[in-house]
């Protein structure tokens, strides 16, 4: 079908969706689920996101652990979740695009554990990118320093050509096309150093949803084709108006999803059952992966996690030294407290744990509780008037899980982190345990300070 007709088939199916004004809130839900569900499924997959679509639905419903999967694969999908979420809300209406709106885009849905990568995420890219396309030639993509100028002519045309729709006038393009001809345009420029396909896409769907529209959903199925009319176009000077025909058709099929779930019919695929008993086992899969508290899950969390915990703190808390005529370190292992230099004390318990372990002995038993407190002495810069601060960080190791708290009461709603055995405290977690305690104790010295002037 010609693109002209094409349009005519979306312009009349899209008729038929107005007409039946506002939806049941039910129809509405049941159809933006679908598309929420596919849409972060596929859009991440064909970027090479591990995640299964079961996984990809217990991330929405917050049911997954990333156990057995790259944390960076399950926050990228809880992004792009978001962002989808947010294109949802804005609904019907002018929706101007700003490079404001696609870097915070861009923040959504890119995690980057490298830290000496991170500073790109929501930048236009500094380094030149390439793909080697399906006919295994390298295409390079536009030069970065030529990045800002080309987006800013994008964005222009493309809100030109938004604001021409939206005042009816007879030289602006069908809406479909306007979101069409920025996806392509986009992904020749490549503006970031990673997640271009996924912002092209979401951006796209953007424009669709505010024009009135459901948004295109790329499968796995028509990855192939997708990618091939990319390379056609960019490459070797190919019609823009197949890709614009191809997005044309997936449009339709949105349309008649929709049409058919306000007639009442089931627009849930055949595996759908299939996907729900895999969320089940999935779940029953999670709780099987509890495991008791023994020495050697006592020692593999202090190796892993607790350990590292400790030891940014005390590298933070530091800052503080001199500021203080005196500092002292305790290790607390269950009642008993001892001076440390940092962690010794507890390094020397459970390298003693770890040889009675080796051995075959359970002389030693694992701890309940593991105390570092840290008490600072004598404020020095305040005359006379002097005072003494303290800090605390407590890990509990019960039956079967593990926490961190900073009063000791380990209450489950007050802990900073409640964990299995089977899950380490990753490295964003432990910066941000590690900030709120330095900020108390940074609170409780201005407290103390002010109160003596």
């Amino acid at each position: 079908m010609s693109l002209g007709n094409l349009l005519l088939k979306i312009d009349s199916l899209q008729h038929q969706i107005d007409a039946n004004g506002n939806l049941d809130e039910a129809v509405k839900k049941r159809i933006q689920y679908k598309f929420r569900l596919d849409w972060n499924y596929y859009s991440n997959a064909m970027e090479g996101n591990s995640l299964t679509k079961q996984e990809t639905r217990s991330v929405m419903m917050n049911l997954i652990t990333i156990n057995g999967k790259p944390y960076r694969d399950v926050k990228e999908v809880e992004g792009h979740d978001k962002a989808v979420l947010e294109i949802f809300e804005v609904g019907k209406g002018n929706s101007r695009l700003s490079e404001t709106r696609i870097k915070e885009m861009h923040k959504m849905i890119v995690v980057e554990e490298d830290p000496e990568k991170a500073h790109q995420v929501g930048e236009w890219k500094t380094g030149a990118n390439f793909m080697q396309n399906y006919r295994g030639e390298r295409f390079d993509f536009l030069a970065p320093e030529l990045v800002a100028d080309a987006m800013h002519e994008l964005l222009n045309k493309t809100n030109a050509q938004i604001d021409a729709f939206y005042h009816a006038k007879k030289e602006s393009w069908h809406p479909a096309v306007i979101a069409f001809y920025f996806h392509l345009e986009y992904v020749k420029i490549h503006p970031f150093y990673d997640g271009n396909g996924r912002t092209a896409r979401l951006l796209m769907n953007l424009l669709l949803i505010s024009f009135g529209f459901p948004p295109v959903i790329l499968n796995l199925e028509n990855k192939e084709r997708y990618y091939s009319l990319l390379t056609d176009i960019q490459g070797y000077g190919g019609n823009p108006d197949l890709f614009y025909e191809f997005m044309g058709e997936l449009l339709i099929r949105s349309q008649e999803m929709v049409l058919d779930a306000i007639d009442g019919k089931d627009i849930s695929e055949e595996d759908d059952l299939d996907k729900e008993i895999a969320l089940f086992k999935k779940q029953l899969e999670t709780n099987t992966q509890v495991i008791s508290k023994s020495g050697n899950t006592v020692l593999d969390k202090y190796t892993e996690s607790i350990k590292p915990l400790f030891t940014y703190y005390l590298e933070k808390v530091a800052q503080f030294d001199e500021l203080f005529s005196k500092k002292s370190v305790y290790n607390k292992i269950d009642n008993e407290a001892l001076l440390s230099e940092g962690t010794d004390n507890f390094d020397s318990y459970f390298i003693d744990l770890n040889d009675e372990l080796a051995q075959g002995r359970n002389k030693m038993s694992p701890p309940n509780i593991l105390e570092l407190s840290v008490d600072f002495f004598g404020f020095k810069n305040d005359g006379l008037n002097t005072f003494n601060v303290n800090s605390k960080v407590f890990v509990h190791f019960d039956e079967f899980k593990y926490s961190i708290s900073h009063n000791g009461r380990n209450y489950q709603n007050e802990n900073f982190l409640n964990k299995l055995y089977s899950e380490n405290i990753d490295e964003s977690e432990i910066k941000s345990i590690v900030k709120s305690l330095v900020s108390w104790l940074l609170i409780d010295l201005k407290r103390f300070y002010k109160k003596e002037e």
